[in-house]
């Protein structure tokens, strides 16, 4: 929003100067701008978030889990599988702590009657594959 405004700004300062407007008269019309956005802005952050639903507090509920240092596909595995939602990539060449198993999870999963795949996504070196306990 802010890179829109300057460039709208950028604009409007260009079409100013096309139109043939004197240098002291763009400059007061260029304020008066600048000072209109900023109120409007203004205006939407009392309006929506001090007074209004939008909270800028995020709440800090995620759990962190110990999946990536396992050792092995099998314990990453039983791991993964008792969450509810699992996101699981492709092994991929990486310097990161830990085993490149994402294949063979994958293949456990697919092969796993109580979890369904919801989404599949491919890049050009991995393949993200999202599932779901209990479809």
């Amino acid at each position: 929003m802010v890179l829109n405004g300057c460039a709208s700004l950028a604009l409007i300062e260009e079409l100013l100067v096309r139109v043939g407007f004197r240098n002291d008269i763009r400059r007061t019309l260029l304020m008066a701008g600048r000072v209109l956005a900023l109120a409007f802005v203004l205006q939407l952050f009392v309006r929506h978030v001090v007074i209004g639903q939008i909270s800028t507090a995020a709440p800090l509920n995620l759990v962190v889990r110990d999946e990536p240092y396992f050792r092995s596909a099998q314990e990453t595995g039983d791991a993964l599988l008792k969450s509810n939602i699992l996101v699981v990539s492709s092994s991929i060449q990486h310097t990161l702590v830990g085993p490149r198993v994402g294949d063979e999870l994958i293949a456990r999963i697919d092969a796993d009657k109580g979890v369904c795949l919801l989404n599949s996504m491919s890049f050009p070196d991995v393949s993200l594959r999202v599932y779901r306990r209990g479809c």
